[in-house]
């Protein structure tokens, strides 16, 4: 009696810890950091609380028994093993240093970084395992969230109007954050606006569309996740971040198309039941349509006012591919990409070891990035101390692993696809929720890596352990506990 109580308390705590580590997600750059880990603009707050939650929850399942691990965590594995191999063979013909920067400094801290995003995946596992019920989880995401609109919202009022200062504001930002307030874009608690809106898309949007597709509030109030479904779209406009819009309404548009038929046919029946007779439902079906075109053109308006949006619809046709991509400010990142993919041709089978690419990219530059774009030309300078980054997750893996490495990483996000599939056709309700919630967030996070390289992003890890782990209470055989 005595240890189960004791085992329960040591739940009821781990729970807590974990609960902290979800509602500390949003702070991604905290200022309080300890020196032995580096200075870096990804400092997640949410990594104390993970360090507590961590090894108390290995040592609860491991009491249980309950440390067998689902099989879309093999592709996994072998990717950890071909770029362990990759990278000690990259040593043996290392270049010299670059800019202060050595070969082993650059591989550590890649090493590091990655085992901080695996420590995320495999806190997220525990937790989507341990507990049956999701929905605690979900109420510490949502409170999370509601904390991230209303510093955004005030972050939006001070920049955009004269009833909260500035300078107030920025005074709270840096108390927390490494990055003052931008001049007209939100960041919200993030270090930049890109990151805020992969916070929104990533994060949140995957579980409160699914909430509302599949009828699964996860309180008591059916109200709440439309509400900060709305809050969270808002702060995507106010962040202005292209990447984060663009994803956004890929992801939410294939999401519908592939699970929204249920949905749509109830809003279908809904809208057309007051107009088949008498009633006074019509004014509200009438409203709620012209309330959302509304919102609508209002966003439309909102985002054709910032020229950085609108130079993705400004096609000339008399210039060429490469230069509307420099002309709509993607230029680095392009041109990022195909130096990392000409650094992989030069060595395809093991890559030049993870975190080295930068000391490679620069080389590999094409030629009309050295003149048409600035930052690049800033980047080639001898003054810059600046070492350069693909800025592209399937490019870095291409350039640091080589194709065995990347058809793994691709083998591991199938596999997570497919245990999203089984549970779409699973007939209990709760896995249809998982499965939705899993093919929004797989569907963003395969676009997000089109124009970001992190291998320590913790929501990226944090979604895909906790579908996971939540996944195996449903898709295999429960382990007595």
């Amino acid at each position: 009696m005595n240890k189960l109580l004791a085992e329960d308390r040591l739940q009821r705590l781990a729970d807590l810890l974990w609960g902290l580590t979800l509602l500390a997600l949003p702070v991604t750059s905290f200022r309080y950091f300890p020196d032995v880990l580096g200075h870096t603009t990804l400092q997640p707050l949410s990594l104390y609380p993970l360090a507590l939650f961590l090894p108390l929850a290995f040592g609860l399942a491991w009491r249980r028994g309950a440390l067998r691990l689902p099989p879309a965590f093999t592709p996994l594995l072998v990717f950890l093993l071909v770029a362990l191999a990759g990278t000690l063979v990259a040593w043996l013909y290392a270049p010299l240093d670059f800019r202060n920067a050595s070969f082993f400094d650059r591989s550590l801290r890649a090493w590091v970084s990655l085992g901080m995003g695996l420590s995320f995946l495999a806190a997220a596992w525990l937790a989507g395992q341990s507990s049956s019920d999701l929905r605690p989880s979900l109420r510490w995401l949502y409170a999370g969230l509601a904390a991230t609109i209303l510093w955004g919202l005030i972050q939006a009022i001070a920049l955009h109007t004269s009833f909260i200062p500035r300078g107030w504001v920025e005074d709270v930002q840096l108390s927390f954050s490494l990055r003052r307030l931008l001049e007209n874009r939100i960041s919200g608690f993030a270090y930049e606006p890109s990151w805020l809106a992969d916070q929104i898309v990533l994060l949140y949007m995957p579980w409160l569309v699914a909430a509302i597709l599949r009828r699964q509030p996860a309180t008591r109030w059916a109200w709440l996740e439309p509400l900060l479904l709305a809050g969270g779209l808002a702060l995507v406009l106010l962040s202005y971040s292209r990447s984060g819009l663009l994803n956004g309404l890929l992801a939410l548009g294939l999401g519908l198309l592939l699970t929204g038929g249920p949905a749509f046919r109830r809003l279908w029946a809904w809208w057309r039941a007051p107009f088949r007779g008498e009633g006074g439902a019509r004014l509200w079906r009438v409203g709620a349509a012209i309330g959302l075109a509304a919102a609508l053109l209002v966003a439309g308006w909102w985002l054709s006012q910032n020229r950085y949006i609108t130079r993705l619809v400004q096609i000339n046709p008399e210039l060429s591919l490469e230069q509307y991509i420099v002309n709509i400010s993607a230029g680095p990142r392009l041109a990022a990409a195909v130096a990392a993919y000409e650094t992989y041709a030069d060595h395809p089978l093991t890559g030049v070891g993870l975190g080295a690419s930068g000391l490679y990219l620069l080389q590999h530059y094409p030629d009309w990035a050295m003149t048409n774009v600035q930052e690049v030309a800033r980047l080639v300078s001898p003054d810059s101390q600046i070492i350069p980054n693909p800025k592209n997750m399937y490019a870095r893996l291409l350039a640091e692993t080589g194709l065995p490495g990347l058809w793994l990483w691709l083998a591991f996000m199938l596999a997570a696809l497919a245990e999203m599939r089984r549970l779409l056709r699973h007939p209990q309700a709760a896995a249809r929720f998982l499965g939705t919630a899993g093919l929004f967030f797989w569907l963003a996070l395969m676009l997000r890596n089109a124009t970001q390289d992190s291998l320590t992003f913790p929501i990226m890890w944090i979604s895909l352990g906790l579908l996971l782990g939540q996944a195996s209470r449903f898709l295999t055989p429960r382990i007595s506990e």
